[in-house]
């Protein structure tokens, strides 16, 4: 399976990442899955959506799975506090939403539960505008939890742009309230992996919330301008029976 997230595609560099996006390209329809933690686009633009659905219809045509969860930058307009949706952004999102209609077995607004195997995908929106910005609301974890198919040889695995965690190192502040969502959904489930972007930095480590163990994945930025310093611009390549690792791009 393909990780990738913060890939904020805009028109005026689209020649420049082409490379980037034909090795990306190549190594999901290899795989024939993509999980893409958030931020196809920069600004929820018409534009950068037109980019973003016609790659998604690229790979449909190869038979590649998408797992697709919401970020900031494609649904939503402002900095910090003031962060209001973007309507249209909200719409076009959805409309993506439409094309990962392969293997997804409950959708609610801008939540899906996606099943490829023995391994269910629970991709949460953790983008909510006026200061209720990264998080999992109450309704989001009920709903998961009373969609989810259960069976003792499931494997759970959360997926959002937010990350669970606020680590040093990290460009933005975690999630609020991790401790609820354990509690509600993660502990009830056993989820074994939990997967965001939006910090731009790969990570792979073992963590734990409120007495409850996860396997981190945090996928690098692959926009070549979003990585800061980080190694990247990348991806992911992961199986839930093996290993994670960190694939670097070179134009």
């Amino acid at each position: 399976m393909i990780i990738a997230s913060d890939i904020h595609w805009r028109v005026r560099y689209e020649a420049d990442d082409a490379s980037l996006k034909r090795k990306l390209t190549e190594a999901i329809i290899e795989d024939g899955v993509l999980i893409f933690a958030g931020d196809v686009a920069h600004k929820g633009t018409k534009e950068q959506y037109r980019l973003f659905s016609e790659w998604c219809r690229e790979l449909k045509n190869e038979s590649v799975i998408l797992v697709p969860a919401t970020g900031n930058h494609d649904i939503s307009m402002g900095w910090g506090p003031l962060k209001v949706t973007n309507p249209k952004g909200l719409e076009r999102w959805k409309q993506i939403m439409d094309l990962a209609d392969e293997n997804r077995i409950a959708q609610n607004e801008l939540d899906s539960l996606y099943r490829i195997g023995r391994d269910i995908f629970i991709c949460l929106n953790t983008t909510w505008a006026w200061l209720r910005p990264a998080r999992v609301q109450k309704w989001q974890m009920e709903w998961a939890k009373e969609h989810a198919p259960v069976g003792n040889d499931l494997r759970y695995h959360l997926v959002t742009h937010h990350s669970l965690w606020t680590k040093q190192s990290d460009r933005h502040i975690g999630m609020i309230k991790p401790e609820r969502l354990t509690r509600m959904l993660l502990k009830p489930l056993n989820v074994q992996t939990a997967i965001n972007g939006h910090n731009h930095r790969f990570e792979l480590a073992m963590e734990r919330v409120s007495g409850h163990n996860l396997l981190h994945i945090q996928t690098p930025a692959f926009c070549p301008r979003k990585t800061r310093g980080n190694p990247g611009p990348g991806y992911v390549h992961w199986h839930p029976e093996g290993e994670a690792k960190l694939v670097q791009l070179s134009s």
